[in-house]
C-alpha cells in the first residue's frame, strides 16, 4: 500500500480587541507554529456527495448509498471504453440493510465480462459472472450489506454497458395485499408523446414480461397509465422500462410519475 505524507505547518494566532474613542483596536499577535505530519493511504474512496446523489458509475471506489442507479464508466447516455479494469463496491448506509440492484438494462460485448461479489471485496463469495452470453438476471440481491463489482473489458471492442437502479431493505421484507385481492400497489405514469393505441400496446408488452407487473390500463383522455405491481419499491424500474419503449416506438416520450397508492402491509 503506497503512503503519502503531507506536512503542513500551521501558524497560530491570537487576536485581542479593543475599543478606544470608538475605535476599533486589532492586535494580532503570532503565538508559535506547528508541524503538524499527516499519512494518508493512496485510496480511492468515493462517497456521494449533494452533486451526484443518484448516479454512480463504475470506476475503481467505494459508495456509500441506499438508493439511486448505477451505470457503467460511460454513465446513462455513453458506453464503457475499452481495457477497462475497475473494482467498484457499494456499501449500504442503513445500518443492517440489504441491497437490491434492479438491472434494466445489460448488454456487454463478447469478451467483455461483471463479477458481483456478495460481499466488500473480491474475496467474498462469488454471485456470478455476467456476460454477452450470459446476462445479468434482472434482480440482484445481497445477504449483508456490501456488493463489490469487478469489471473488465477486452480491446476488442465495447458495449452500451448496463443500467440498474439501486434499493435498500431491512430483514425480511413484507409480503403486500390489497383487501381480499392479489399483493399489488398501484403506480401511475403520466405518458406524454403517445401517437397511437398501438404505441400503448408496446408499453405494456414490455411491462407484462415482468413477474412483479400484475396488470396495466392506459386512460387516453388523461394519459395516464395506472400499473399494479406486486411492491413498490418497482415504481423506478417500471418507470426506466416505460422510457425505453421509446427505443421501440421511434420517438421520444416523456413520463412522470403522478401518483402512487401502496398496498397494506399484512398485520
Amino acid at each position: 500500500m503506497n503512503m503519502k505524507t503531507v506536512t503542513i505547518i500551521a501558524v497560530l494566532l491570537s487576536i485581542s480587541i479593543s475599543t478606544v474613542n470608538g475605535q476599533v483596536n486589532e492586535k494580532v499577535k503570532t503565538q508559535a507554529t506547528k508541524t503538524v505530519e499527516i499519512r494518508a493511504e493512496n485510496t480511492e474512496t468515493q462517497v456521494n456527495t449533494a452533486s451526484d446523489p443518484f448516479e454512480m458509475k463504475m470506476k475503481d471506489g467505494i459508495v456509500k448509498t441506499c438508493f439511486g442507479q448505477f451505470f457503467d464508466s460511460g454513465g446513462p447516455n455513453g458506453a464503457y471504453k475499452t481495457n477497462e479494469d475497475y473494482t467498484y463496491t457499494i456499501e449500504s448506509e442503513t445500518e443492517g440493510a440489504h441491497f437490491i440492484l434492479r438491472f434494466v438494462e445489460f448488454y456487454l460485448s463478447d469478451g467483455d465480462e461483471l463479477t458481483v461479489y456478495d460481499g466488500s471485496s473480491t474475496g467474498s463469495k462469488i454471485i456470478g459472472t455476467f456476460t454477452y452470453s450470459n446476462p445479468m438476471p434482472f434482480e440482484l440481491k445481497s445477504t449483508g450489506s456490501h456488493l463489490t463489482f469487478a469489471f473488465h473489458s477486452d480491446e476488442a471492442g465495447s458495449g452500451s454497458g448496463w443500467r440498474a437502479s439501486i434499493g435498500c431493505y431491512v430483514g425480511d421484507r413484507k409480503v403486500l395485499k390489497t383487501d381480499g385481492m392479489v399483493p399489488s400497489a398501484r403506480i401511475f405514469y403520466s405518458i406524454d408523446g403517445i401517437k397511437a393505441e398501438n404505441e400503448v400496446r408496446i408499453i405494456e408488452d414490455i411491462l407484462s414480461a415482468n413477474d412483479f407487473v400484475l396488470s396495466t390500463n392506459f386512460d387516453k383522455s388523461l394519459n395516464l397509465l395506472t400499473v399494479a405491481v406486486t411492491e413498490e419499491s418497482y415504481l423506478d424500474v417500471v418507470l426506466e422500462q416505460i422510457k425505453s419503449a421509446k427505443e421501440v416506438i421511434g420517438h421520444e416520450i416523456s413520463v412522470q410519475i403522478k401518483q402512487v397508492i401502496p398496498a397494506k402491509p399484512l398485520k
